[in-house]
């Protein structure tokens, strides 16, 4: 029994990796176009009711926070999309897949869990409600001689968009990306400002409560005062 469900792990495994070879065939097949016929930005629509926008891309070789970080040897190219459910039902965020390819036929993927280190991932398997868009970002990591790079969508492993990466513009080199840190930050700093406002009502309440029995009981003292 743990042997036949070991084979059927490794068929399943086998059976969602993609196959480089035929994406590479198909993107040789299309050739990239270049920035002149595709405009910034321009929405790239698979073969059902989603259309992509590609936004920009940034270049860094770390990310994270202070207790969560990734470095890398090479670099990593986050890549800023706009996705858009132009149909009447709901789309789940299974398919269609991203792939960055170098002037060197060289297929690199979405790097596992890269939504552990940025604060704007695009989740997969998120669904999308009809005439709804979400915004999001996706990394790769790829060697720094990785030069010329085209971004391709494909769905059911079919290529349906490529693309040069510049086509929103050119990669911006930020050195790190601290998205996650400053979301962080301005989470404890909402927080911070929270609790310091129920702080400032504590002590309003307190210094009326305490004014009150003040006032009270200098109203006694007064009494007794002229009552004797």
């Amino acid at each position: 029994m743990k042997t036949v469900l070991i084979i059927l792990i490794i068929l399943f495994v086998a059976a969602c990796a993609p196959n480089y070879e035929q994406i590479k065939d198909q993107v040789d097949q299309k050739s990239l176009v270049t920035p002149e016929t595709q405009k910034p930005a321009e929405v790239i629509k698979p073969q059902n009711d989603l259309s992509i926008k590609l936004i920009k891309s940034e270049e860094f070789y770390q990310m994270g926070n202070t207790f969560m970080r990734k470095k890398t040897e090479g670099k990593f190219i986050k890549v800023y999309l706009e996705l858009t459910n132009t149909g009447k039902t709901p789309l789940r965020l299974l398919d269609p897949s991203y792939f960055l390819v170098d002037n060197e036929d060289r297929i690199f993927e979405r790097v596992d869990g890269d939504s552990l280190y940025i604060a704007d991932g695009l989740n997969f398997g998120e669904q999308l409600q009809p005439g709804l868009n979400i915004k999001g970002a996706i990394v790769f990591e790829l060697p720094k001689d990785a030069i010329g790079l085209g971004f391709v969508v494909t769905q059911y492993e079919e290529v349906v968009a490529a693309i040069p990466l510049n086509a929103a513009g050119e990669t911006k080199i930020i050195g790190s990306d601290n998205t996650l840190r400053q979301k962080q930050d301005e989470a404890m700093d909402e927080i911070y400002d929270q609790s310091q406002d129920q702080w400032n009502e504590i002590m309003e309440d307190s210094q009326s409560q305490w004014n009150d029995m003040i006032e009270k009981n200098s109203a006694q003292w007064e009494e007794a005062i002229n009552g004797n």
